[in-house]
């Protein structure tokens, strides 16, 4: 990850790790329509590889005219 937010929670029971999530959002500066559908597959490619169960995809266009412009992904990784 280049850029971006990571969050980690780390979960004890009697003094012993016991879990560990890190949540991660990551935002992408899209150039066309190509690069934003696989921005979208990345997306799904981590669910396919079973890396997190849950995907959560923000597309921000240009008020003006109405490209997008932005993705951002936020999702789960639970160790």
């Amino acid at each position: 990850m280049e850029f971006g937010k990571r969050t980690t929670q780390e979960s004890y029971f009697d003094g012993k790790l016991k879990s560990t999530k890190t949540e991660y959002s990551v935002p992408e500066i899209i150039k066309d329509k190509t690069h934003a559908l696989s921005v979208i597959m990345k997306c799904m490619e981590l669910i396919d590889s079973k890396e997190t169960t849950n995907m959560q995809i923000e597309i921000k266009a240009d008020p003006k005219t109405h490209k997008i412009r932005l993705i951002t992904k936020t999702y789960t990784i639970t160790h």
